[in-house]
Parts: C-alpha cells; structure tokens; sequence
C-alpha cells in the first residue's frame, strides 16, 4: 500500500472543486441561448432629440412605434374599397404594397393581422395575404369578430 503524497492529494482536490463550475457554466450558457431566442428584433426605436434652433423645411409626421401591421378593409355602400394600415387610410394596393415593403425592410418578424369586414369580397382579402407573403412577412393572421358563434 502506497501512502499518499501531498501533490495526489492536490490533484484530487482541483477535479472535485472543478467540476461543479464547469456545471454552473455551463447551466448559465444553456440559460442565456434560451433567454435570448424568440425575441423580436427592435430596429424602430424612438429617439428624443434635444430642441435647437435650426427649423426643418418640411415637419416631420410622427408614427408611433410599430410592433405589428393592423390591415383594415372594408367596403362602402357604393363599393369602394377602404385601406387602413395601423388607422392610416390608403389610397390604392399600390400604396399598401409601398407601406408594407417599408415596414418589412425593418424587420419581417413583425405579425401581420389582415382584419376584412363582412363586405369585403375573399378575392381582395387573398391578394392582400398574397403582398403579405411576397413581402416576405413571417406572421399573417386573420382578425375575427370575438361576437360571432364558433362551430362546434
């Protein structure tokens, strides 16, 4: 039988201390990849800007902060087709198509709800999800009416 000497016995000592830290490390490495993923990226963040004595030509339209594309359609009596994104009125799907291309150049991640009243024809309401797609949005949702009876 070999009697231990000092330097086997600090050898044994550094593994048993080592590994637990290598376990909490590692446990704190596992909680920040989970923290981090699923989070939507901010690219729309305002800034206040401090007043000075310079005026701008032109004055800026402020738009609250986006975190999702509310797409409103609906249709008057006269069949006219109503446009909103976000409670802003457009004009033509061309103009949608140019809101949504900018919205999309900040980030696709951002949901999109396609909201269609009950005059609204299913062929408007697919070409609007088809620009969706195109423009490569990753959520396209459907509002509906929390009212309105579900099949069973």
């Amino acid at each position: 039988m070999r009697i231990p000497t000092y330097r086997q016995m600090r050898t044994r000592d550094t593994e048993r201390v080592m590994t637990p830290m290598i376990d909490v490390v590692f446990l704190l490495l596992i909680f920040f990849v989970c923290a981090s993923a699923g989070r939507l990226k901010e690219f729309l963040l305002p800034t206040p800007l401090a007043a000075g004595n310079v005026e701008s030509q032109t004055p800026n339209e402020k738009r609250p902060p986006v975190d999702r594309a509310w797409i409103t359609l609906d249709q008057t009596t006269e069949g006219v087709s109503l446009i909103k994104i976000n409670d802003r009125e457009l004009s033509s799907l061309d103009e949608l198509e140019t809101n949504l291309r900018e919205l999309a150049s900040f980030t696709t991640e951002m949901p999109v709800i396609i909201d269609a009243g009950d005059e609204v024809t299913m062929q408007t309401v697919l070409e609007i999800y088809d620009l969706c797609q195109a423009v490569k949005f990753e959520q396209i949702s459907f509002a509906i009416d929390p009212q309105t009876e579900t099949l069973n």
